[in-house]
């Protein structure tokens, strides 16, 4: 199978339809699609689902962007470190935070049982703005009006995080 890979993988750099990458203290190469390629703002925040492509590969995600992840649904409670479903939140190429939440259909409240910021990474005015939008957008796909909080790590970061979900309401 790897020499067929190989072939097809130079038809399409030569096609100009994908393109090799190579990661700065990495020695893998990675293959991107040239094709309606766009890329990401510096401070683009997006909500990730635990099966998206770009972190399905737990070992690939701990390598390139040194964050270590895992759905924890298959997890027994009692050994679980986030939570039943913990979410990550890319904002613009780090991760910089993750949440745990549940979604009551029939109150229509969300409610963020828990949120984690990653060491090293100190919100500002430009991260709550976006993570307002998307956690109004999420809550909404999820059938929810309300937006609630329970706990925050650090602790330090509650205020501020409040103060953004409030104005998802």
């Amino acid at each position: 199978m790897k020499p067929t890979v190989k072939k097809v993988l130079q038809q399409l750099i030569e096609n100009k339809e994908i393109q090799k990458v190579q990661i700065e203290k990495n020695d893998n190469i990675y293959y991107v699609s040239t094709i309606n390629y766009q890329p990401t703002s510096k401070s683009q925040l997006s909500i990730l689902s635990p099966f998206d492509n770009l972190i399905i590969q737990r070992k690939r995600i701990k390598s390139i962007f040194n964050f270590d992840y895992q759905i924890e649904c298959y997890v027994p409670e009692k050994k679980r470190k986030f939570g039943y479903y913990t979410l990550p939140i890319l904002f613009g190429d780090k991760f910089v935070a993750r949440f745990d939440s549940k979604a009551d259909r029939k109150t229509k409240v969300f409610t963020i049982k828990n949120f984690w910021f990653e060491e090293n990474f100190t919100p500002n005015d430009e991260f709550y703005t976006k993570l307002n939008l998307q956690l109004n957008a999420f809550s909404f796909f999820c059938g929810c009006e309300k937006i609630t909080l329970k706990n925050v790590s650090p602790t330090i970061n509650r205020k501020d995080l409040k103060a953004a979900i409030l104005n998802c309401q």
